[in-house]
């Protein structure tokens, strides 16, 4: 796997804003390929995807602390959360939950977050992102 290939081109994020925003894309990205977005899963992958960012030394130029970053990370989680939460059905407008999911997903869905397929960089991989045929 050639690993050019999952970073966004260009230098690393130098001000606060670009660093939460290469954030939070990856996280909705991670998101919104679950098949079922309960607040453990999303709990989860958000996390995955933060500790992935880190690590990778993606958020060095950029001035954002420890504390900011976990701060970030929870409002990411509670908005994610109050996106997904389980809604209500209403009679009559009932949507099959497997085409639900599919429409949500792009037709891409994992069960749990560990299955999401996230590279070093902490972008989802290529093999979670839908293509037109």
């Amino acid at each position: 796997i050639n690993e050019a290939e999952f970073r966004y081109p260009g230098p690393k994020p130098q001000f606060k804003e670009a660093g939460i925003l290469m954030l939070v894309d990856s996280a909705e990205a991670a998101a919104r390929s679950l098949a079922h977005p309960d607040p453990e899963s999303i709990r989860a992958i958000v996390t995955r995807i933060f500790e992935a960012v880190i690590s990778d030394g993606q958020l060095e130029e950029c001035d954002l602390t420890f504390r900011q970053l976990t701060q970030i990370r929870e409002a990411v989680i509670t908005s994610l959360t109050a996106i997904y939460h389980p809604r209500i059905d209403y009679p009559g407008f009932n949507v099959d939950a497997d085409e639900d999911a599919q429409h949500r997903t792009g037709g891409v869905s994992y069960e749990k977050a560990s299955d999401v397929p996230i590279n070093p960089a902490g972008e989802v991989e290529d093999e979670a992102i839908p293509r037109e045929p």
